[in-house]
C-alpha cells in the first residue's frame, strides 16, 4: 500500500490539481477550499484502502477527488 500512496502522491493529475486549487481558487469560498480538497482526497484515499480497492480504482477515486471542486476554478453558482 505504500507504494500506491507514493503512486498517487505523484500523479501529474492529483497534484498538479491540488497546486492548481491552491494558487488560483477564490479564497472567499468558505467551504469549497484547498484544504477541504486535500481533506476529501485523504479521506478517499483511506477509505479506499481499508475496503482493499484494486490499486487502479484507488489511483482513479484520487483523482476524482483532486478534481471534485475544480468546477469552482471557471463558475460559481
Amino acid at each position: 500500500m505504500q507504494n500506491l500512496s507514493t503512486e498517487i502522491k505523484a500523479e501529474p493529475l492529483v497534484t498538479e490539481t491540488v497546486a492548481h486549487l491552491v494558487s488560483a481558487l477564490d479564497s472567499a469560498l468558505y467551504y469549497h477550499s484547498p484544504e477541504h480538497t486535500k481533506n476529501v482526497l485523504r479521506q478517499s484515499i483511506e477509505l479506499a484502502q481499508e475496503d482493499e480497492l484494486a490499486s487502479r480504482d484507488q489511483l482513479l477515486l484520487a483523482i476524482a477527488a483532486a478534481f471534485h471542486d475544480a468546477g469552482f476554478l471557471e463558475q460559481r453558482p
